[in-house]
């Protein structure tokens, strides 16, 4: 990831850290925002924090659940073929079809 991904990255994080402390109901209005940073993310630790609140946002919403599974996959994926070697299209498509 570029130095913009990274602090982008970092951005969501810090909103969505702060968020979940307050109110753990504002982060149904991130769904996407944690889903991309989980994706380009290069820490193992902010990624599963990233899906334990997908998974707990899984109940509130369908997308919520929809997004929840797909990080599963992507991360079961690059666990099987390494960070740069999972294409998240297919998964998408997939989803999509």
């Amino acid at each position: 990831p570029t130095k913009l991904h990274r602090t982008a990255v970092s951005s969501i994080m810090q909103i969505s850290y702060t968020d979940y402390g307050r109110d753990t109901s504002t982060l149904s209005m991130q769904v996407w925002g944690l889903f991309m940073a989980g994706v380009e993310t290069e820490d193992g630790i902010h990624r599963d924090w990233i899906l334990e609140r997908l998974a707990e946002l899984g109940g509130m919403h369908f997308e919520s659940k929809w997004t929840s599974d797909l990080m599963e996959r992507l991360i079961r994926g690059r666990k099987g073929m390494g960070e740069a070697g999972v294409d998240l299209m297919p998964l998408l498509t997939l989803e999509c079809s």
